[in-house]
């Protein structure tokens, strides 16, 4: 007799929960796992054999404690490893995580703007082999490739549009080219800052379930946690922010992006040009000016790029405030390349937030900087690899 679809979804779900629970505990038992997770000894039992049998959970041979044998289970953390790639900077970072939860490796790589798709293509696939021959990972214990970067991906696997900083990579047939050469491994993409919020949200405080992540620097780009579950929207493409308008952004044929971006702030620094001069900025000509230039001079608290902060920090505090009174959002993270403006940033969101939200989100700065997008990476990989494990996949 057929399993009707909600005695299939329910299953899928208890194994799921299973896999989940096995994962965070060092080792349990069937009967700590029943109470733990509020079903029966014998479906416990049933959801177990088939993980021990594909290796994905491992019996442990105890000895006989009071003369009977405990039936000892620990999840097997290296079953399945995951490769997160994130390709938002000019130097792509690469890591290496287990079914655990547990970064093995990381490192990032340099890519010249300049650099065509094929010596791209040779980047990632060799800071793939990378990472498995440095940590004796097999190809084929090899579950996920998951990348990150600006745009909209409509199913997770196409693109619907992608960021102008980042034409250079044609994400369609990276994703071919690495099935291709990594045994047919599944590979999934997602939007920089939805990773990266899923990332943020790991590492935030239990009673915070409505999140957003604001990512600017080359781009703008937010994602959003409701619920303690990212909110993708439809075709993927919630939190899209950078094509926020207003009417005197209409009337100027811009959007948020161009009055926050990297280029705007360079191009409005350089355009005070009596005060330029009488800057941190006097050594360097008009031209040449480039965002190492005012990191360096923010550094050194010059007022001029002091003051363009200021405007932007207050242009991102009215997008962030009008998203927070919508959604009440318990806490915003920044991100992106803007981290290290975070002092002047904060304080500037803050002030609108405060002064215009009904519910005032906590503003913070992102907890693991760049690394927010591998963290939720590996968190989304490992997801997926569980629930295709649920589903009574992936079981060679």
């Amino acid at each position: 007799m057929k399993k009707r679809p909600d005695s299939a979804y329910r299953r899928t779900n208890n194994r799921l929960a299973v896999l989940d629970a096995l994962s965070r505990m060092k080792t349990t038992s069937r009967s700590e796992l029943a109470r733990e997770l509020r079903l029966s000894k014998p479906s416990i039992a049933d959801h177990l054999e088939p993980l021990i049998t594909a290796g994905v959970a491992v019996e442990l041979d105890e000895k006989r404690v009071a003369g009977r044998k405990p039936r000892l289970i620990r999840f097997n953390h290296r079953y399945r490893y995951v490769v997160a790639i994130d390709l938002h900077y000019d130097d792509p970072l690469f890591a290496l995580g287990d079914l655990g939860g547990k970064t093995i490796d990381e490192f990032s790589i340099k890519i010249n703007r300049e650099t065509p798709f094929e010596a791209r293509i040779q980047s990632i696939l060799h800071g793939i082999n990378m990472l498995l021959n440095a940590n004796n990972v097999p190809p084929d214990s090899l579950g996920s490739v998951a990348i990150s970067a600006p745009g909209v991906y409509t199913n997770g696997k196409q693109f619907a549009f992608a960021n102008k900083q980042h034409t250079q990579w044609n994400m369609e047939e990276l994703f071919q080219i690495i099935k291709q050469n990594c045994n047919d491994v599944d590979v999934f993409f997602s939007n920089d800052a939805n990773a990266a919020a899923v990332g943020e949200h790991s590492g935030c405080a239990a009673e915070i379930d409505n999140l957003v992540y604001v990512r600017c620097g080359q781009g703008a780009g937010a994602g959003i946690v409701l619920d303690g579950k990212l909110f993708p929207g439809i075709g993927n493409a919630a939190g899209e922010i950078f094509n926020q308008v207003d009417p005197q952004k209409l009337e100027n044929n811009s959007n948020l992006e161009k009055a926050v971006s990297i280029q705007w702030l360079i191009e409005r620094i350089r355009a005070d040009t009596e005060r330029y001069d009488a800057s941190f900025y006097a050594k360097v000509p008009p031209p040449q000016l480039a965002f190492k230039h005012v990191a360096e001079a923010y550094r050194h608290q010059d007022p001029l790029t002091l003051d363009v902060l200021q405007t932007i920090g207050t242009e991102l505090g009215c997008v962030i405030a009008n998203i927070a009174n919508l959604l009440t959002i318990q806490q915003v993270v920044m991100g992106g390349e803007y981290d290290i403006f975070a002092g002047t940033l904060l304080p500037a969101i803050s002030a609108v937030t405060d002064a215009y939200c009904m519910h005032k989100p906590q503003i913070i700065a992102s907890r693991y900087g760049r690394r927010a997008g591998v963290e939720g990476l590996l968190i989304m990989a490992r997801h997926t690899i569980f629930l295709s494990i649920a589903n009574g996949e992936n079981h060679e």
